[in-house]
């Protein structure tokens, strides 16, 4: 297993964020991740453009609901007469997982609440509706992307506390939502003078350092493999590899690697150095191309080949930066911007129009007496912050 020399993971680690570079080069392999689970990220705002994996606004999965929820009755906020309850904000707050509360609070969450409640309203005003078939159509196109049964999907939703029908009802408003800013995202494509002025203005981010490309078999040292043993292993992958001029390197990938983060891809990595472990990283910018050595790390031993040193400069519009071109990479970026932007206003527009009142006794935030709204009056007694906009 080649893994960063900071991590302990069982799994093959991704390659180093930095935080000077652009985001765009390094969150690539996070895209498709775990947006497909929204009672626990819910949903992200940009949904109105369909990307759904690479916002940071919690939305989407709250309860809309006339009746009283079941536990803590008691009312933070009223929206437009309707009220949101502890109970419900105390529910999604209980399912968010503990990385995820690190970057979010209490008074983030009850604004998220607020914001789907006024577009919910919104849609409903238009008389914009979703069917069932619409919910199966989405459900069964995301059950595909992540590579789930319908089966898994359920045994996943009953480890997390929920049903599919409850998912259904979630995913029913994420696509009334999507509908409602369907007809306010008509032009968000990016033009060909913003992408490059995009990538003029950033380009120090896109500097790439040297990087090599080597596959590996790792025979690993552990509780269950002793060195001796793993040593024999080698042997008789080594000679295999010479009785098939390293033909067979692939097959034996397959067969033999114990690192499940390059086994599909016949052992291969990519990396720049301070990425792998020492001795990994070492042989690797060490060796010749097509060359062939074996390593000892810390995870056991690595039958290596290089196949490919890239020189350090810097990326142009159309190098591969994880499925996609930097060029497409920013357009999209560019258009959650854009959708962003539109989201934005759209919020402001319906809170000018909506009458707040937020129950001040109970409310999450740490100093309801520093409320201000985007716009209106504000009102302060001992009971109630009254937003009321005209």
């Amino acid at each position: 297993m080649v893994q960063k020399k900071t991590t302990k993971s069982s799994k093959a680690a991704p390659k180093k964020t930095n935080s000077h570079k652009a985001k765009i080069i390094y969150d690539q392999s996070q895209r498709k991740k775990d947006y497909f689970f929204p009672v626990l990220l819910l949903v992200v705002a940009l949904i109105i453009i369909g990307f759904v994996s690479n916002g940071t606004f919690f939305l989407g999965g709250f309860s809309h609901k006339q009746t009283i929820p079941e536990g803590n009755q008691t009312v933070l906020v009223t929206v437009n007469s309707e009220p949101i309850y502890q109970s419900e904000l105390d529910e999604y707050w209980d399912q968010i997982p503990t990385d995820i509360k690190l970057q979010l609070t209490k008074e983030d969450l009850l604004e998220e609440f607020i914001q789907e409640r006024l577009l919910l309203q919104e849609a409903d005003k238009k008389g914009i509706s979703v069917t069932d078939t619409e919910v199966d159509q989405y459900i069964t196109s995301q059950l595909s992307s992540a590579g789930l049964t319908l089966e898994q999907f359920q045994t996943i939703l009953s480890q997390q506390g929920t049903s599919l029908d409850r998912m259904r009802d979630i995913y029913q408003r994420q696509l009334k939502l999507a509908k409602l800013f369907e007809e306010q995202s008509k032009d968000l494509d990016a033009t060909d003078e913003e992408v490059q002025t995009y990538y003029t203005e950033h380009k120090t981010e896109f500097f790439r350092p040297e990087q090599v490309t080597v596959r590996h078999i790792l025979i690993p040292v552990n509780d269950n493999i002793n060195d001796s043993t793993a040593q024999e292993r080698v042997a008789e992958l080594e000679a295999s590899l010479d009785a098939a001029d390293n033909e067979n390197f692939c097959d034996l990938v397959s067969n033999y690697s114990g690192d499940p983060g390059s086994i599909n891809n016949c052992g291969e990595y990519t990396f720049s150095k301070g990425e792998m472990v020492q001795e990994f990283e070492d042989a690797g910018f060490d060796m010749d191309i097509g060359e062939r050595r074996t390593v000892k790390t810390s995870f056991g031993y690595h039958i290596m080949i290089k196949d490919a040193v890239i020189p350090a400069g810097y990326l142009s519009l159309e190098d591969d930066i994880g499925g996609q071109t930097l060029d497409q990479a920013i357009r999209q970026l560019l258009a959650q911007e854009k959708a962003k932007a539109i989201y934005d206003a759209y919020i402001k527009d319906l809170k000018e129009k909506s009458t707040i009142i937020y129950e001040a006794a109970n409310d999450p935030r740490e100093d309801t007496k520093n409320v201000v709204q985007d716009s209106g009056n504000v009102t302060i007694d001992n009971q109630d912050v009254v937003v009321e906009i005209n």
